[in-house]
């Protein structure tokens, strides 16, 4: 019975905190992407121009 109560009260509290954490905000920061001079500015120029022609 014991057992029981103690696993139940473990699940509890598992949920409380998994749900907490899944409804924090999520910021992805990727600082090396573009920077001038970088080869994914130079494709994203590229692409751009074409797609203006």
């Amino acid at each position: 019975m014991r057992f029981r109560s103690l696993s139940t009260s473990l699940v509890v509290v598992s949920a409380m905190t998994a749900g907490c954490a899944m409804a924090a905000d999520v910021k992805l920061i990727f600082g090396h992407v573009g920077k001038p001079g970088s080869l994914f500015e130079a494709s994203v120029n590229a692409y751009d121009t074409r797609c203006r022609d």
